[in-house]
């Protein structure tokens, strides 16, 4: 089922059901720990940046602590025509983007 999220600009954000099943989990299987992570990360983001690589994408970037990963950023990648969800995984580097947008 897809979920609508409120991200911290007011604008809604999906993440459709077959992205997270046929994609993120398939190419980034360490997300299935991190569901709840990825939402909190679509809602309450530390940073959201534009995309170097992708002008037609947003960063959203969200600090945690894992007890065996140490810190990490949880990063979802959010199409900015659609706002769909495109992908997300963890990363140990904050690639800030072209142009921070958030806060």
């Amino acid at each position: 089922m897809d979920i609508n999220i409120t991200d911290p600009r007011g604008g809604i954000v999906t993440l459709r059901e077959t992205t997270w099943t046929k994609h993120i989990l398939t190419r980034h299987p360490i997300m299935q720990q991190l569901r709840n992570e990825l939402e909190l990360t679509l809602t309450n983001p530390d940073f959201i940046y534009q995309s170097r690589a992708d002008r037609d994408a947003h960063l959203y970037y969200k600090r945690f602590t894992h007890q065996q990963w140490g810190a990490y950023f949880l990063m979802a990648v959010i199409d900015t025509h659609t706002h769909i969800v495109k992908t997300a995984f963890p990363v140990y580097n904050l690639n800030k983007g072209k142009k921070r947008l958030w806060p």
